[in-house]
């Protein structure tokens, strides 16, 4: 902040740059106790979907282990066996990436 107050005090349109300095310094600390409080919070989120997602895929698998087994016998990869699974995960995460920045967008533009 001071190096830009000196920058436009260089002007000559600029008679005085007047600002409150403590107001400053108070956002500045305020704005880093956040910005880690939302560091840790999304840590904690990024770890619960984490396991969600594993949780899913697991149950995914259990419920068609049958199918599974069966692909075994008759010779499939495990790389065949695991793509299904794998590209149902990625298509089930866009859709929710898209919902989330369509309701980011949304709370934004409100």
């Amino acid at each position: 902040i001071d190096q830009i107050a000196e920058e436009l005090t260089a002007k000559s349109f600029v008679d005085e740059v007047v600002y409150d300095k403590p107001l400053i310094s108070l956002l500045n600390e305020n704005v880093t106790k956040i910005s880690f409080w939302i560091l840790v919070i999304s840590a904690i989120f990024t770890f619960i979907a984490e396991l969600l997602i594993n949780s899913s895929i697991r149950l995914s698998v259990y419920s068609k282990r049958f199918t599974i087994k069966t692909m075994q016998m008759v010779g499939a990869t495990k790389r065949f066996i695991r793509r299904p699974f794998v590209w149902q995960s990625v298509k089930l995460g866009m859709i929710g990436a898209v919902l989330a920045l369509v309701g980011m967008g949304l709370v934004l533009y409100y």
